[in-house]
This record gives structure tokens, sequence and C-alpha cells, in this order.
């Protein structure tokens, strides 16, 4: 059996290496496809142009015999667009190019082991993941952040240690009520920043000036923070007694007057328009509406709260004037 193989007029020995790495190289494949990988580690050690010869036995001259070497041409793209056969006389026998009508041979190279990259591209392949990784993170704990809150957002406005907390009262000289030193310790503690105009305003947090909510619940909400608002375990109980008072001096803008309606009829109107299904136990309790014991709401809001609705509440075209009358005489009586 002939031991020769031509390269454009170079004569190789069976089993002789050859350089490669521009357009229409050609790879000597000493047998299929057991040695792909070795001559792909070849060409990774080379740095050489990324290749990915695609062999199998078939669509191959099976009259070859298989322990022969076989020489595939490749395009730029690294698909095989033929292969060279053997010649028995060096010396009056060309190469014959054999052209293969399906570029795709068989099995990819990537299938036998991973693709080739320069050391260049694996650099920059690795820095783009890195950066990406870190902008995920990054974004994450933003969200979780403002979302969440957490201990990590009450340290942001956090009181200084217990030896120095005394100093923060000369933002108001010599407080001396429990009102002040509730607004010292409001400002201090950043409150101000979501709770605007020193509560009086709803900012990121809700508007403090005239709520509802009972001294329990405000404890509570101090401690272990909700939703956005994070936790403020170093404030004392004596210091959220001072925050409360201060809480409750703010006076509403609007102060509610007694309606001149009825509440009875009010009441009946509550029931028969489905009121009672989110304002829950006839509005003395939240549910999907909001708790309307105690609201500090004026009648006009009312009134155009009951005609337009707002967020889940759908409007109440239907209702008149007088019967709205009646409506906010039975929300006063609650």
């Amino acid at each position: 059996m002939p031991n020769y193989y031509r390269q454009y007029g170079q004569v190789l020995q069976l089993g002789e290496k050859l350089e490669t790495g521009v357009d229409g190289d050609i790879f000597q494949i000493p047998t299929l496809p057991n040695l792909v990988a070795k001559i792909y580690h070849e060409l990774d050690a080379k740095r050489t142009t990324q290749l990915r010869a695609m062999v199998n036995n078939p669509p191959f001259d099976l009259t070859l015999a298989q322990n022969w070497p076989k020489e595939l041409i490749l395009n730029s793209e690294g698909a095989c667009v033929g292969f060279l056969t053997p010649y028995s006389n060096p010396s009056t026998t060309a190469p014959r190019p054999v052209e293969v009508a399906n570029t795709r041979l068989g099995i990819p190279l990537q299938d036998v082991a991973p693709p080739f990259r320069p050391a260049n591209q694996k650099k920059q392949r690795n820095k783009n993941i890195s950066i990406g990784i870190a902008l995920v993170l990054v974004l994450f704990f933003g969200w979780w952040m403002l979302v969440r809150g957490g201990s990590y957002g009450g340290r942001i406005y956090s009181l200084p240690p217990t030896s120095t907390r005394t100093s923060l009262y000369s933002i108001t000289p010599n407080p001396a009520s429990d009102t002040d030193k509730g607004l010292v310790l409001f400002q201090a503690n950043g409150c101000v920043i979501c709770h605007v105009n020193n509560g009086r305003t709803a900012g990121i947090g809700p508007k403090l000036q005239g709520t509802t909510r009972d001294d329990t619940y405000i404890r509570n909400q101090i401690a272990n923070g909700l939703n956005a608002m994070p936790a403020f375990p170093h404030i004392s109980e004596e210091q959220k007694t001072y925050l409360i008072a201060y809480i409750r001096s703010l006076s509403p803008n609007n102060p509610t007057t007694a309606s001149s309606g009825d509440p009875a009829k009010g009441l009946t109107l509550f029931r028969a328009n489905g009121c009672i299904a989110c304002h829950l136990n006839e509005g003395r309790t939240a549910g999907i509406g909001l708790k309307l014991q105690g609201t500090t709401r004026d009648d006009t809001y009312i009134r155009n709260q009951i005609k337009t609705g707002r967020n889940a509440m759908p409007p109440f075209p239907q209702i008149t004037e007088d019967q709205k009358t009646d409506i906010i005489a039975y929300i006063r009586s609650l």
C-alpha cells in the first residue's frame, strides 16, 4: 500500500504532521474519528486559527483501508469541503481533490473535544461573564434594599452608640417635652426621608399625620419594619414612646366635622352597595379596602372617592349627593 500523500506538491511520509492555520490548509487525520481530539489539542497548542473539522467514516471512500491517513480540505469556517486520496506513485501521480456535496461529513469536532478558542478570546469571554455576574448581583442587592429593607437599611439611619446618643438632642436644645424628643429621634433616624415633611406628607412611606394605628402597631413597626421600611432594633421602648407622642401631635390638615346626614340610612346604603365586602366589619376593619373607622379624610375627598373610585375601589356613579351625605354620616359615627 502506498505510504505517501501530497500537499501542493509536497510529499509527506505516513504519520508526518502538517502545519496548519490559514484558509485552505490540509489536515492529516491518521485515523477517524478517534484521533480528532489529538489533532485539536495540537492546534490549540500552536494558537492557530480556530478550525472545526467534521469527520466520520462515511462518506469517505470505503475502498481505502481504515488505518490509512486521510487529509481533509477545510474552508475558513472550519467546515470540511473535501479530502485528498492517496496515490501509488508520488513521482507521477498528483493528489486528486475529492469534492463533497455535503460539507457536514459527520460529527463536529466540539462533540469530541471542547472548541478551540485563542487565549485572548478566552480572556475576553471570561471577563464578560464576570461583568455580567457582578451587574446582576448589584441590581439584585439594590432591589432587595429598596423592597425588603432589613438590618442593613436600619443601619443607614441608625443612631450612634448609646454613649453618644444624648448629643442628638442638640438638634433641638434641651427638648423639654416628649413631643420634642420624638421629633429629634424622627429626624435623626432618617424617618423624614420616607415620611416627608416631618411625617405630614406621604413619600415612600405613608403620611403619618392623623394615623389611626394604635401604639402597639407603631411600636412593632419600628422594631421589625415592613415592606420598604427597615427595622430599627436599636430604638428603645422609651424612645418609641417619644416617637409616638410626636406622631400623635401632628394635627390633620383638613379636620373633619360631623355630617348632617342620617347614619342609619348610610349604613343601609353601605350594605346595599357591597361596601362591606372590602371595608370589613361594616367599615371598622381593613380588608381589601381601608379601615374607615376614625378616618381623617374630609367630606369632599370621600364624595369624590365614591363617585370616581380609586385603585381597587370601583366608582359608584349611581349614588346621589344626598345618599353620599348619609354614607359620610355613617362613617363619622364609627
